[in-house]
């Protein structure tokens, strides 16, 4: 992959801020040869009503604000924040997203870079802190201040951003490794039937609930959890039933607990 420099037009020279927080963006354009560089000449042009560190095709990346100065990502969250655009569109489906997987992979390995020159957290979402996401990694869509939904979903509300895909390559950036083994023995035998025998229950502090039974189901919320990977909100708890094996996190702690979901979420998600 190719890498470029086209300077945006609008940035603050400098930093009031430490780094600490790496934003997630799409473009709302298309992913294809000169993509990252038609959007790094829109962000050049006077005319431009924002910037960002990076952007990224299948093909080439762009860089367009130093590091040491503050671009116009993302209102309220620019001076403590990097920002990396991947070319693409808020309302595209997983899938469509997963057809420039080169965009990801590249935009992970540079996040994880970054976050390694920086010292800023593996936690995703980042922490909502006075009004500022802090420490970690956020997309655009549910910054403090912010009415942006990309990465996804899109105006229509159908688009799904395969996040969990971008944290898994920057955990490999970072040599972050899940090492869990989940009831060794029984995982061989898991067909279409032991598939099904999982159930999952969450419960929040305020005593709200969320329940799957069946991969079907369950899946979704696999993959929501395997993205907050060390992270759970204070007073929630996650009970897991799988292969006849209940796993609770008020029993083992949260990050057991966590590490128990992405083995079997990466196990068995196709």
């Amino acid at each position: 992959m190719a890498i470029y420099l086209k300077r945006a037009a609008h940035y603050y020279p400098g930093r009031a801020l430490p780094i600490d927080l790496a934003v997630v963006h799409c473009t709302i354009s298309p992913n294809r040869r000169g993509g990252a560089a038609g959007v790094a000449n829109y962000f050049a042009s006077p005319t431009s009503a924002g910037s960002t560190q990076w952007v990224f095709d299948d093909y080439d990346a762009v860089r367009c604000v130093a590091d040491e100065d503050t671009c116009w990502g993302a209102f309220g969250h620019n001076s403590n924040g990097l920002h990396y655009e991947l070319c693409g569109y808020a309302d595209w489906t997983r899938a469509q997203w997963l057809e420039h997987r080169p965009t990801i992979l590249a935009t992970a390995r540079q996040m994880a870079a970054d976050m390694r020159k920086y010292g800023i957290p593996y936690q995703y979402p980042a922490l909502h802190i006075n009004g500022r996401a802090r420490n970690g990694i956020h997309t655009h869509n549910g910054l403090p201040g912010n009415d942006h939904s990309d990465p996804a979903p899109g105006p229509s509300g159908n688009g799904e951003f395969p996040m969990d895909v971008l944290l898994k390559e920057i955990r490999k950036g970072l040599g972050i490794v899940h090492r869990v083994t989940v009831t060794p023995g029984r995982v061989a035998k898991a067909d279409r039937v032991k598939r099904e025998r999982i159930g999952i229950l969450i419960r929040s502090a305020a005593g709200s609930e969320v329940r799957g039974r069946g991969w079907k189901k369950c899946a979704a919320i696999l993959r929501h959890l395997d993205t907050m990977d060390h992270e759970i909100r204070p007073g929630t708890t996650v009970n897991i039933m799988w292969q006849g094996h209940l796993w609770r996190s008020t029993d083992i702690g949260n990050q057991k607990i966590l590490k128990v979901v992405h083995s079997i979420y990466t196990r068995f998600a196709d």
